[in-house]
């Protein structure tokens, strides 16, 4: 019987020390996370030297990439009046008829 409570108190102090061990791990790990700041990056906004074009007589929209004087990208409208409307990387070409 002695033995048997020995084994019993034995398993109970290696349960304790491991739930202390599991316990003091996780407040660790809590605190370092709470006070960590993060990598710091750059909020960037870049504007690409870009305009939207129109062309109302031939119904066309084209965006002008003006440092390269190039026109890099255009459609064809239906549409005999239109405008167009940018707002971030969003552009719509709205038919005002």
């Amino acid at each position: 019987m002695k033995r048997l409570g020995g084994m019993i108190a034995s398993r109970l102090r290696g349960s304790r020390a491991g739930a202390s061990t599991v316990v003091v791990l996780t407040v660790v790990l809590a605190l370092l996370a709470g006070f960590y700041r993060g990598v710091p990056i750059a909020d960037v906004e870049l504007h690409d030297g870009g305009v939207w074009v129109t062309n109302k007589q031939l119904r066309l929209v084209g965006h002008l990439n003006y440092p390269s004087k190039a026109l890099d990208g255009g459609l064809a409208v239906a549409a005999e009046a239109f405008d167009v409307h940018q707002s971030g990387n969003k552009v719509a070409v709205l038919d005002l008829t």
